[in-house]
C-alpha cells in the first residue's frame, strides 16, 4: 500500500482532530502500474463500497460495524494496545476484521479519512481467487468465534453470508428465464434492483480509479466497456473462492504476490 499526498494530509488531520481512536480512508487500485487490467476492474466494486459502506458508518455511525481494511489502518497507541492483534488462530488470518469487532467490544470510536493510499490488485485470476478465499476463511472464523457476542458481529455476519450465497440469485434468475410461470413480482422487483446495484457499483467503481487524461479516451472508454462485464467475472471467481475456501485448511495464510 503506498501512502498518497492527499492521505498524508487526511492523516494529519485526523490525527490532529483527535476525536476517535481508529480511522480509515479509500483504496484504489489503479493509481500505479495496472498489471491486469481484468482483476483491476473486478476490484472497482471494492472502491465503491469504500466510497458507500464503509465512509457511512465511519463518518456518520462512528463505528466499524461491517469490519475494515487492514491495510489502510490509523491508530491511537493506547486503544491499539488496549484492543490488541494477540487473539490465537481466530484472529490471525482476517486480523483486521477481528481487530474492528474487538474494538467495537471495547467501546472505541471509527472515524473517516479524507485521501486514498494506492494498492495494485493481483496480477493473476489465480491469485485473486486465493486473496478471496483467504479473506473469506478468515471472516468465517471471525463471525464463528466464541470470543465476540453477537451483538458486534451481527452486521458483519449479515454481510459475510449474503456474500456466501450471492450466487443463488443469480442461479434462480436463470431458473426463471428458463420457466417464467414460477416467477414472482416482488421476487423479480428485488432481483433487478440488486443486479442493479452490483452493476453500478463497477461502473462507479471504474469511473473513480481511472483518470481519462491518464489513460486516454480510447483506452478509458474499453475500461468502463468492461466493467459492464466485470461483475460476471467476479461472481464466477468469488463462487470458486467461496467453494475452494469451505473445504481447505481455514488457519492457511496465503502471501498473493505484488512485486513486479
Amino acid at each position: 500500500t503506498v501512502m498518497s499526498a492527499q492521505s498524508v494530509r487526511g492523516i494529519v488531520n485526523f490525527v490532529v482532530d483527535g476525536r476517535h481512536d481508529f480511522g480509515q480512508g479509500l483504496i484504489t487500485y489503479a493509481d500505479q502500474q495496472v498489471v491486469n487490467p481484468w482483476v483491476t476492474l473486478m476490484d472497482a466494486h471494492r472502491v465503491a463500497d469504500d466510497m458507500g459502506k464503509m465512509r457511512f458508518q465511519l463518518q456518520y455511525l462512528n463505528q466499524a460495524l461491517f469490519s475494515w481494511k487492514g491495510s489502510y489502518m490509523v491508530c491511537r497507541v493506547k486503544a491499539e494496545l488496549e484492543v490488541s492483534y494477540d487473539h490465537g488462530l481466530d484472529g490471525s488470518v482476517a486480523e483486521d476484521c477481528y481487530f474492528a469487532m474487538r474494538a467495537l467490544m471495547g467501546r472505541h470510536t471509527f472515524g473517516w479519512i479524507e485521501g486514498p493510499m494506492w494498492e495494485k490488485s493481483p496480477f493473476t485470476i489465480w491469485d485473486y481467487i486465493e486473496q478471496r478465499k483467504r479473506w473469506m476463511q478468515g471472516i468465517w472464523l471471525v463471525v464463528h468465534s466464541p470470543n465476540i457476542p453477537w451483538s458486534c458481529k451481527m452486521l458483519r455476519a449479515m454481510s459475510f453470508y449474503g456474500y456466501m450465497t450471492m450466487a443463488l440469485p443469480k442461479l434462480l434468475s436463470l431458473f426463471l428465464y428458463f420457466m417464467p410461470q414460477y416467477s414472482i413480482s416482488w421476487v423479480s422487483v428485488l432481483q433487478a434492483f440488486m443486479d442493479a446495484n452490483t452493476n453500478y457499483m463497477f461502473i462507479f467503481g471504474t469511473y473513480k480509479m481511472f483518470n481519462v487524461r491518464k489513460v486516454g479516451v480510447k483506452r478509458y472508454v474499453m475500461l468502463m466497456f468492461g466493467s459492464l462485464f466485470a461483475p460476471t467475472v467476479y461472481l464466477i471467481a468469488d463462487t470458486i473462492a467461496i467453494l475452494y475456501g469451505l473445504f481447505s485448511n481455514k488457519y492457511k495464510f496465503y502471501l498473493v504476490n505484488k512485486h513486479v
